[in-house]
């Protein structure tokens, strides 16, 4: 079984048992977001300072700032994508900082609901605006469907997964990348790229 197909069926059964109903394309939306977080890459970024998880709030300000309206709805997508993405898989870990839980539910949501009011009156993209307007009116929902994906499937650890890819970064461990592996995350980056300038 591929890596889509499991994701798959892994979210149409947390669906199931939380009697979640959603459409076939808000379905198919979720397992390939949850496909493409599997690679580090699409989850942090790096900085002068490190490997970081890229805040909302800058997010945020990329879409407001966006040179076209193509970019600010990229921005607003990814908004919306990593949040779900890290309050359904990493909740505890939310929970540990400044910004919690709430905040990503918050963000994500109104990420989804622009996206939404931007697609209304377009009918190319009909469909997009039909997902993601589920997406914002079932967010806190969502967001228990990937948590219940990730307790059943070990997508995460008792490790904290942020500090892991971290040390990865900064040291090159092997047994960091071996355990990040493990969790299904690839980090691919060469290592010098990653170190502080």
């Amino acid at each position: 079984m591929g890596l889509r197909e499991y994701l798959d069926t892994s979210v149409r059964e947390a669906m199931a048992h939380q009697q979640l109903e959603a459409t076939g394309e808000t379905v198919v939306y979720l397992v390939e977001m949850l496909s493409g977080f599997v690679h580090a890459e699409r989850v942090f970024e790096t900085t002068p300072d490190g490997v970081v998880l890229q805040p909302l709030a800058g997010l945020y300000q990329q879409a407001v700032e966006a040179p076209s309206p193509e970019a600010r709805n990229e921005a607003l997508q990814r908004m919306g994508d990593l949040a779900l993405f890290i309050a359904g898989i990493f909740p505890e870990w939310l929970e540990r900082r400044q910004v919690g839980l709430r905040y990503y539910v918050s963000m994500g949501g109104s990420a989804y609901s622009c996206l939404r009011d931007i697609y209304e009156s377009s009918r190319a993209r009909a469909v997009f605006r039909d997902i993601f307007g589920e997406l914002s009116e079932k967010f806190p929902r969502f967001v228990d469907v990937l948590h219940e994906v990730s307790e059943r499937s070990d997508l995460k650890s008792d490790a904290d997964v942020v500090q892991l890819y971290t040390l990865w970064a900064q040291t090159g461990s092997q047994r960091a990348a071996r355990q990040l592996a493990r969790l299904g995350i690839q980090p691919v980056a060469e290592r010098d790229t990653l170190r502080p300038h």
